[in-house]
């Protein structure tokens, strides 16, 4: 069986655990479990670890279609594959060794934490020592190593260090209004030693492997995650509000409306636009990278779609809520769950409208 109909048959089950994420505060085991039958984790590792070639279009559907199904899981199943990647890219063979493989065998790894610079560093003979408070361990709960940044002393630079779930304290903490199933908990590290093999630059653009998206830098890889959870959302708001027209309301049946009909038509029309405007921006970056050319303007590119892709996601899931009335209201109604994730995804600082004015800067200097 093909992947793509694997990931199809998957679909629905992860629909069927969205309340029971929502309820428990992380993704379903069971899930979890399958998501490693496929190998989802493992698709942005770089393919001469002997693993599938992809390209980011391909990452971009998967997180949306699942995101589609349950944001809780796009989002926990985007975070873990990002930081999966960029340590399979960025780490040495050592690393990559008691990362990844037992007996000399890939087994399932998922990477969780924050990768703000917040951590307390101290030198120590020389040794990095690494300790502090941290926020949002997206899928903390089920992962075997956790990743916490720092600005390393000697060049203050951001890095990232690796360091094993054993080690870390979840704190809990998590508890909003949307994206409830991520188990993006609190969590906390005592003073550890990590080695320099389990550390990498954040923002570094030369992975030691082969057929690695991290060329384009960890910040745009994680940003085509971030649309694929707004572009699954935006798509399930759509089908949800097409399931209820007929229905009969005060001020008569959607379908009958000639403003909701004239409404349909144009957010409709505005997810078309979205998915072709991201797609160019990821197709100029493949290019881009694949040509060995300067990317920071496709990389520039990707940031700007990915803002604006995610604030035009918001009018169209703002119009399937409000139209829909009081069927979106109630606990247990998905266009209500859509409405709330959304709006909990796009608190992230990365799709933040602030990061117009740095891009309107260098687009008003060229």
């Amino acid at each position: 069986m093909k992947f793509e109909q694997k990931l199809s048959n998957l679909l629905d089950q992860v629909e069927k655990h969205s309340l029971s994420n929502e309820s428990q505060k992380f993704i379903s085991k069971d899930i979890i479990s399958k998501f490693f039958d496929i190998g989802l984790f493992n698709v942005l590792i770089p393919s001469s670890l002997g693993f599938g070639e992809i390209q980011l279009k391909d990452y971009l559907k998967i997180v949306s279609q699942i995101s589609s199904a349950d944001a809780s899981t796009g989002w926990s199943y985007m975070c873990g594959t990002t930081l999966n990647g960029a340590a399979a890219s960025f780490l040495p063979d050592n690393a990559i060794e008691s990362v990844f493989k037992k007996d000399n065998t890939f087994h399932n790894t998922i990477i969780a934490g924050q990768t703000s610079p917040r951590a307390t560093v101290e030198i120590i003979d020389g040794d990095i020592h690494i300790s502090g408070q941290f926020k949002f361990a997206t899928g903390g709960t089920h992962a075997n190593w956790i990743v916490c940044g720092f600005n390393h002393p000697d060049d203050n630079q951001h890095y990232l260090a690796l360091v094993p779930s054993k080690n870390v304290e979840l704190t809990g903490g998590w508890n909003t209004i949307g994206l409830s199933g991520t188990g993006s908990v609190d969590f906390s590290i005592k003073k550890l030693k990590v080695s320099d093999d389990f550390i990498f630059r954040h923002d570094s653009i030369k992975p030691l492997r082969e057929k690695s998206f991290f060329s384009s830098g960890l910040v745009s890889v994680m940003l085509v995650g971030h649309v694929g959870v707004a572009l699954g959302l935006a798509d399930r708001a759509i089908k949800e509000i097409k399931k209820i027209i007929f229905h009969e309301k005060a001020s008569g049946a959607l379908i009958e409306r000639q403003d909701f009909q004239i409404e349909f038509a144009r957010e409709t029309s505005r997810l078309s636009s979205l998915n072709s405007y991201f797609s160019n921006a990821l197709d100029e970056l493949e290019k881009s990278r694949q040509n060995d050319l300067n990317q920071l303007d496709s990389e520039d590119n990707l940031r700007l779609a990915s803002v604006f892709v995610t604030e035009e996601c918001a009018k169209i899931i703002r119009f399937c809520y409000d139209r829909a009335g009081t069927h979106a209201i109630h606990v247990n109604s998905i266009l209500g769950k859509v409405f709330r994730d959304f709006h909990v995804a796009n608190q992230h600082i990365l799709i933040d409208i602030t990061q117009y004015q740095k891009l309107g800067l260098k687009l008003l200097t060229k």
